[in-house]
């Protein structure tokens, strides 16, 4: 059911992988390349973890979205509900812009189901 909802996040240009995490960085569901995701999801949640205690300390309201370029592959993280989390890892020419709807319908079908 998860990989259901996880699965057109690779309809978007250059998206290479997706997966759904828990609070503890554990992958719930994933869809695409097991490397390319195996690797980014796990530090997604070290530094979603500290992003979100920075952001309520300072005042900055809650973390939603985390992009990252590193050169050889982009992330986008989106928060689900609670501190579960979708990750989406993009080749370098990826466009993660043009799948943020697709991003959003995802954490809200992820959200309904994990209630």
């Amino acid at each position: 059911m998860f990989s259901k909802i996880l699965s057109p996040l690779l309809e978007t240009p250059g998206a290479v992988a997706a997966a759904f995490f828990d609070p503890q960085g554990q992958v719930i569901a994933q869809v695409g390349d097991r490397s390319a995701i195996e690797v980014l999801g796990t530090y997604h949640s070290v530094w979603l973890a500290e992003l979100i205690r920075s952001a309520e300390a300072c005042g900055l309201g809650a973390l939603r979205e985390l992009a990252i370029d590193f050169g050889g592959r982009r992330a986008d993280s989106a928060l689900v509900s609670g501190r579960y989390y979708v990750v989406v890892v993009f080749t370098p020419d990826g466009i993660p812009a043009t799948g943020r709807n697709a991003l959003a319908q995802a954490c809200r079908a992820l959200a309904v189901e994990i209630g």
